[in-house]
């Protein structure tokens, strides 16, 4: 059995996902970080950075996006889904953490939002990490309507399986509206 050779060369798909990456990491672009610290606020990444030992951490979910066609959003590219999920350490202890990046669709909540997130918390437990949520964010992104709404009690139960296994830790960095409000409160 032989292979078919790829129409572009590895490289090609190397820089691809390079270039990808970078725009990803730019977040809701150059104008949504400006006034993200003209509001004096930094960014999720910027915090992330922050929070973990030498800035250093290791970002899970950077290529998840949305399914979502309706109301325009087929044509609306939302970086990491909204919301920076990684691990390191701090203070030497391995964390898990979860960061709201108002910068892209005002760090809304949406299926694949709350599936990276409750996936971060899962993955807490599993390692016995603390998880650390940073909180700043327009509330549930309606235009994923139920999608959104099933991924908020797919990160609810995560949450209610982690109490009293790892300690959970809210901080709230920003508006945190609608179902965005019940999760800092359920969180230790």
């Amino acid at each position: 059995m032989s292979l078919k050779q790829p129409d572009r060369s590895y490289e090609e798909i190397y820089w691809e996902y390079r270039e990808r990456r970078n725009r990803i990491q730019e977040m809701g672009g150059e104008k949504a970080v400006r006034k993200q610290h003209a509001d004096s606020k930094l960014t999720a990444r910027e915090r992330l950075a922050y929070l973990f030992d030498d800035g250093e951490y290791t970002e899970i979910g950077l290529y998840v996006t949305h399914r979502t066609t309706a109301f325009g959003l087929d044509k609306k590219e939302i970086p990491a889904e909204g919301v920076i999920v990684g691990f390191g350490k701090i203070n030497g202890r391995r964390v898990v953490a979860g960061a709201a990046d108002y910068t892209a669709m005002a760090g809304t909540f949406g299926e694949y939002h709350g599936k990276k997130f409750s996936e971060g918390i899962r993955m807490a437990k599993e390692k016995g990490a603390p998880f650390v949520g940073l909180n700043d964010s327009g509330g549930a992104r309606l235009q994923e309507g139920m999608d959104a709404l099933e991924a908020y009690a797919r990160l609810f139960k995560e949450q209610i399986l982690a109490s009293g296994i790892i300690p959970q830790i809210a901080v709230i960095m920003g508006p945190c509206l609608g179902g965005q409000a019940y999760h800092p409160i359920m969180q230790d």
